[in-house]
């Protein structure tokens, strides 16, 4: 089952340099720069901190947001999470697929772990 982007269960944050997230705000859906580069290692992490709901560390976030986008952010991000939450069922027993290398740390390692878990969690 993939579960790369765009799909429902896609990382958000995405390598590179600068690295970037992706989010839909006000409809529409943008890429916005971090203050920092991001690993693969970085963004399966990301994944995880965000996904377990720990704060997100402060150079992972957009600096070009003002208030109102930050909040419109974390709104984002809460339905996005209570969305994977809600459809973890649906990926227990499954094989997942990402464009991640297969040796590399990828945010489905998280997903597999978090769908085969009894919790959830």
């Amino acid at each position: 089952m993939s579960v790369c982007r765009p799909g429902d269960f896609g990382n958000p944050w995405i390598v590179g340099t600068p690295g970037r997230v992706t989010l839909t705000l006000d409809g529409a859906k943008t890429e916005y720069h971090l203050p920092r580069d991001l690993t693969a290692e970085d963004a399966a992490k990301m994944f995880s901190i965000w996904i377990e709901g720990y704060s997100i560390p402060f150079d992972m976030k957009p600096d070009c947001l003002n208030r109102q986008g930050r909040r419109a952010m974390w709104d984002h991000l809460a339905a996005r999470r209570a969305q994977i939450f809600d459809r973890l069922p649906d990926l227990r027993g499954k094989d997942l697929a990402c464009w991640c290398p297969l040796d590399a740390p990828c945010h489905a390692d998280v997903l597999l772990r978090m769908a085969n878990t009894p919790s959830g969690k």
